[in-house]
């Protein structure tokens, strides 16, 4: 028995462990000018995503103890899905 699973863009069948390349080959059809508008929206997710400056380790020498710690049980059974 051989399992698959199916690419939530295109729909496509891909074997285990193979990734869709149905967003690569959009991308590549873009005009530069949407690339470049594309580029610049994931840019700005990413830097919203990214840890402020006093994260962990930063500056101080000291861990960031402002995290509340989640049990490895409670991330299965919603999941793995963190509130």
């Amino acid at each position: 028995m051989s399992y698959y699973k199916t690419c939530p863009y295109c729909g496509a069948h891909l074997d285990s462990g193979e990734s869709c390349d149905c967003i690569g080959s959009l991308y590549a059809s873009l005009p530069p000018e949407d690339r470049r508008a594309v580029d610049s929206k994931i840019t700005e997710l990413l830097n919203k995503t990214k840890a402020p400056a006093s994260a962990a380790n930063a500056g101080e020498g000291k861990a960031d103890t402002s995290c509340k710690t989640v049990s490895a049980s409670i991330i299965t059974e919603n999941g793995g899905f963190v509130k």
